[in-house]
């Protein structure tokens, strides 16, 4: 378990800056969730050892960013994924996870929706949730467990201030991670 507390005042601030734009053009609402998403898949993109798994006594390298994206039902959670995420703008990656947190609240969601991916991000911001480790899923071999964005004391340059940050913590499969 990797845990972080990272300065994202500036990510909150692009954020709002492109909100009202890409709502606009793209008819699709940008979260936090859509860029720390798509950080995810790059950095699969530029470390491909890590986008790998452990499967029947081996490791297995993909070739794609395929990104979960963990989803509370009132029985349980849902992993759909996001494919290829590496290759997809901001605005294609908010709208193909509205499409699929669609798909899954309503029941419509297939098992090629669910299938794959090396890692995935599960964030509880919205319930308020400073910091949590998540589980893995059995299939793949890491997750990113974000919490809420939250103005908190922070140091700067050697100066204390107040800044929006997140808590994250990176749960691992150590067979494909060893020592990272």
């Amino acid at each position: 378990y990797l845990r972080a507390d990272v300065d994202a005042t500036g990510l909150v601030t692009l954020r709002e800056q492109l909100l009202e734009d890409v709502e606009k053009k793209f008819g699709v609402r940008v979260t936090l969730t859509d860029f720390l998403l798509r950080a995810q898949a790059l950095a699969l993109r530029d470390f491909p050892a890590v986008n790998s798994v452990w499967r029947e006594n081996k490791l297995v390298r993909y070739a794609d960013a395929d990104v979960g994206l963990v989803v509370g039902l009132p029985d349980g959670l849902v992993i759909p994924i996001i494919r290829a995420a590496q290759n997809l703008p901001l605005a294609q990656i908010a709208k193909e996870r509205t499409r699929l947190i669609e798909a899954v609240r309503t029941g419509r969601f297939t098992a090629e929706m669910v299938a794959g991916g090396a890692t995935s991000l599960s964030n509880l911001g919205a319930t308020r949730t400073d910091e949590f480790a998540a589980v893995i899923a059995p299939h793949q071999s890491s997750i990113l467990a974000l919490g809420r964005a939250s103005p908190r004391p922070y140091v700067v340059n050697g100066q204390l201030t107040i800044r929006t940050t997140l808590k994250l913590c990176l749960s691992v499969d150590h067979r494909v991670l060893d020592g990272w």
